[in-house]
């Protein structure tokens, strides 16, 4: 981009190398999932997040952390730590 901010694509079949270019930057946008989020969160969506986490990079979530309730603010399950 004109900023000099790199961005990423993920491509779900390759957790191992996201993991690895996650780790490179310094820090991660969470907009995976937003507030009409709802039921438990299962793959490919909660092992992103789970890789998210791993990374030790800050992250920053555009609206809610991907995984929380907009309601409540509890976990469904895997959430983002932002």
């Amino acid at each position: 981009s004109h900023l000099g901010i790199a961005i990423h694509q993920i491509d779900p079949s390759q957790p191992s190398a996201l993991l690895a270019r996650w780790r490179q930057s310094e820090w991660i946008v969470d907009a995976l999932l937003g507030t009409g989020t709802e039921g438990t969160i299962r793959p490919p969506w909660s092992t992103f997040i789970d890789l998210m986490n791993e990374s030790g990079r800050p992250i920053f979530a555009v609206d809610l952390p991907s995984g929380l309730d907009a309601d409540t603010g509890m976990p469904l399950g895997s959430a983002v730590r932002a």
